[in-house]
């Protein structure tokens, strides 16, 4: 049977993984484009190999502790022994990593593995290494939804700001042109989840860190909420300000917009009273 390994000593680990025959190093590389545990069937396929030879690897490379193999639901799994053997084997393969996220992606889409909040982000981590942006955002916005609904606000708040950060990249838009608006999306559901818990003071600094430090300005309709969070971080004053620049009595009357910053001139006047 295989056996369970974990790699403590992590010296040499680039050229540990180097030494190993082809076969085996191809499979590193496989298995730690994944950050969850692999189920050793899906692995031959993958590898254009036997399940002869590949449980010979298998085994060959938990004998030296290099690997980590699990049960996990009923499926025999593995994965890399440690975060840096991880990392290092991603360097050594001779197949593209490309594939290996392909294939990953492709078996998540059919597999109970790739459902729920967790499953939904696995997907997303390889359409990010893919450069498939359209369906990273369509995975990685379901498992965040998964994630509000299931009232964890702490991970919900961390994927936000990492999908914030794949579509900002300026390499993303060059790949798809519709980057912009997703991005702009994100920005939406962060400032509604924000709000919705009362945490006004960081709504304003989301969007003082998306638009006013890098030069541009904060959409119209983003402004109540900036206009909140100025009023909460830096007083009635500045607030009266921000609300003098925006001008939106270009507005009609009985625009959404309009009647939401009359809102806020509301509790800016009320504070104003109050001091």
């Amino acid at each position: 049977s295989l056996q369970i390994g974990h790699r403590e000593d992590t010296s040499g680990i680039q050229a540990t993984i180097e030494s190993l025959p082809e076969s085996r190093k191809n499979l590193m590389t496989c298995i730690s484009c994944a950050d969850y545990p692999v189920p050793i069937s899906w692995l031959p396929s993958m590898l254009n190999s036997t399940e002869d030879l590949v449980k010979s690897d298998l085994q060959a490379l938990a004998d030296r502790r290099l690997l980590t193999i699990s049960d996990v639901e009923g499926s025999i799994s593995v994965s890399p022994g440690t975060a840096l053997l991880r990392t290092a084997a991603r360097k050594v393969g001779r197949i593209d990593v490309e594939h290996f996220h392909r294939a990953f992606a492709e078996r998540l889409e059919s597999s109970p593995l790739g459902q729920g909040a967790y499953g939904f982000l696995h997907l997303a981590a390889h359409f990010e290494q893919l450069g498939w942006y359209r369906r990273l955002a369509k995975s990685h916005l379901s498992a965040i939804h998964i994630l509000q609904v299931s009232g964890v606000p702490w991970e919900t708040d961390r994927e936000y700001e990492r999908g914030l950060e794949w579509f900002a990249r300026p390499d993303a838009e060059r790949r798809d042109s519709g980057v912009r608006h997703v991005h702009r999306f994100y920005v939406k559901r962060y400032l509604d989840s924000l709000w919705s818990r009362n945490l006004y003071a960081r709504a304003r600094r989301l969007l003082h860190d998306t638009y006013i430090s890098r030069g541009a300005p904060v959409p119209m309709s983003f402004s109540p909420k900036y206009v909140r969070g100025a009023l909460d971080i830096d007083g009635p004053q500045f607030a009266r300000r921000l609300l003098r620049v925006l001008e939106v009595s270009r507005l009609s009357p009985a625009h959404e917009l309009r009647l939401l910053m009359g809102l806020e001139d509301a509790l800016v006047s009320f504070q104003e009273a109050d001091r």
